[in-house]
This record gives C-alpha cells, sequence and structure tokens, in this order.
C-alpha cells in the first residue's frame, strides 16, 4: 500500500553495496578510476587554492552514491589541518568553505532525491512524516547522504530534510573545528 518506507529502504541497501564494492576494491588493491589522480592533486595543492581544495573535497564526498567511492574526510581533514598552520582566519574560512560545500552537496542531493520521489515512483510528501536529525549516526558525509536522500524518498518534505541536514553538517563542522 505505502511503498515510500520500501524505497526509503533501497536507497540504503544501493549505499550498502557502494560501500561493499569500495572496500572490496580497496582490498583487492584495485584503483578506482580518476580518484587517485584527483587526491594527488588535492592533497598536493598550492596553499593559495586549500580553500578551493576543501570545498571540492567535501562537494565530492558529500554526494550520495559519488562521495562513497570518494575518500574526501581524509582529505578534509588534511585541508582544515593545513589551512590551521597559516593562522586562525585561514583556518575559520577553511571551515566556513567545508560547511557551504557539504551544504550544497545535501542540496544536489535532496533536489535529485525529490525529482526521483515526483517522476520515477510518483510519490509526494507525506504531511505525518517526522524528519530525524540523528546527529550520532549521520555526521559522516557519506551516512548523511544516504540518510537524507532516503528520508525524502521515504515521504519527508524535502525543506525539512535540507534544514534537519544543515543542522547535523554545521555541528558537525564545528567539531571538526574543535
Amino acid at each position: 500500500k505505502d511503498k515510500s518506507q520500501l524505497y526509503a529502504g533501497i536507497i540504503w541497501i544501493i549505499s550498502a553495496i557502494t560501500l561493499m564494492i569500495y572496500g572490496f576494491l580497496l582490498l583487492s588493491n584495485s584503483q578506482i578510476p580518476g580518484v587517485a589522480e584527483l587526491v594527488k592533486f588535492l592533497s598536493n595543492i598550492d596553499e593559495k587554492y586549500i580553500y578551493l581544495s576543501a570545498f571540492v573535497s567535501v562537494f565530492i564526498e558529500g554526494l550520495y552514491f559519488i562521495g562513497s567511492f570518494f575518500p574526501g574526510a581524509s582529505l578534509v581533514m588534511i585541508v582544515t589541518i593545513v589551512s590551521g598552520a597559516n593562522g586562525y582566519i585561514t583556518f575559520l574560512i577553511t571551515l566556513l568553505l567545508i560547511f557551504i560545500g557539504w551544504s550544497l552537496a545535501g542540496l544536489v542531493n535532496v533536489y535529485l532525491a525529490k525529482i526521483y520521489r515526483n517522476r520515477i515512483i510518483k510519490i509526494s510528501h507525506l504531511d505525518d512524516y517526522h524528519i530525524k536529525d540523528r546527529i550520532w549516526t549521520t555526521w559522516f558525509p557519506a551516512f548523511r547522504s544516504s540518510y537524507e536522500v532516503a528520508q525524502v524518498i521515504g515521504g519527508g518534505h524535502p525543506i525539512k530534510v535540507y534544514i534537519s541536514s544543515l543542522k547535523v553538517r554545521f555541528l558537525a563542522t564545528l567539531f571538526v573545528g574543535g
């Protein structure tokens, strides 16, 4: 009768399969096309491009499905630490750009999930759907992206899901800054 929960569950299954594939590729020492080059580029980037590096790293990692294949969290941490060595202003701007990049990725996730929900599976949002932040289990970018997509597909109002995600992202960015 109500297939929205089924579709939301499928989002998590796809995420789990993606992470298992990524784990298998890492265990078998396989190279993921393009990722090694991007990681090398971002790791060796000139200090004047540190902001762009932080923004791009977290944006890519924050995208549903794609972010599972991109080791952005470690890059974001490295970029944040390097920016801290350049002074407090650089550090704070880097944190701000991390938050903005991650938030834009969330906007893309929510928008694409809404399009998928409305046009492909033809389900609208449910007024009684309860949006939960779940900060302790979804603070990591790959988990947050899966969770927000699952909530939208499951019937959550896209704007409410996005606002919930912004709260979690803000607190996680503060934690990284700490």
